[in-house]
C-alpha cells in the first residue's frame, strides 16, 4: 500500500527525474534524515557510502572523480535552494584532507555533516 500522503516541498518535486536524478532522491533522503534527527542542533550525520547504499547511487571505479563531482554538485543545488543548509564532511582520520591517489574508499568513508536550511522552513516532509 502507498502512503500517498507523503509530500515534499516543490522544489524537489521540480527537478527533472533524468537530468537532476541524484538531486530529487538526495534531496527527499536529506531532508528525511533531518526531520528525523535527534540531535540538539537538528543536524544529521550520515556516511557518503550508506548514502550510496540507501539511494542505490553507482560509483564509477574508472572515473571517481567524476563520482565525487556529482555528489558535491548534487549537494550544491540542494543548498542554494534552500533545501538543506551547509554541509560538511567529517573524517575520523587525524588528517583530514583527501589523498590525491586512491581517495574514493577515504572519501566514501567519510561522514556528510548536514545543517538544516534556516531560510526554507516549508521544505518538509508531512503526512497531512
Amino acid at each position: 500500500m502507498r502512503d500517498e500522503a507523503t509530500l515534499t516541498s516543490r522544489e524537489i518535486l521540480a527537478y527533472h527525474p533524468a537530468r537532476q536524478g541524484v538531486e530529487k532522491r538526495l534531496g527527499r533522503h536529506l531532508v528525511a534524515l533531518l526531520e528525523a534527527s535527534r540531535h540538539a542542533e537538528g543536524i544529521a550525520v550520515r556516511r557518503i557510502a550508506e548514502i550510496f547504499d540507501e539511494l542505490h547511487l553507482t560509483v564509477e571505479e574508472a572515473n571517481p572523480g567524476r563520482t565525487q563531482d556529482r555528489f558535491e554538485r548534487a549537494l550544491a543545488q540542494l543548498q542554494s535552494d534552500g533545501i538543506i543548509g551547509p554541509v560538511a564532511l567529517r573524517s575520523r582520520l587525524a588528517d583530514a584532507t583527501v589523498p590525491p591517489r586512491g581517495f574514493l574508499a577515504d572519501w566514501l568513508s567519510r561522514e556528510l555533516v548536514v545543517r538544516p536550511a534556516t531560510a526554507s522552513p516549508h521544505v518538509r516532509l508531512t503526512t497531512r
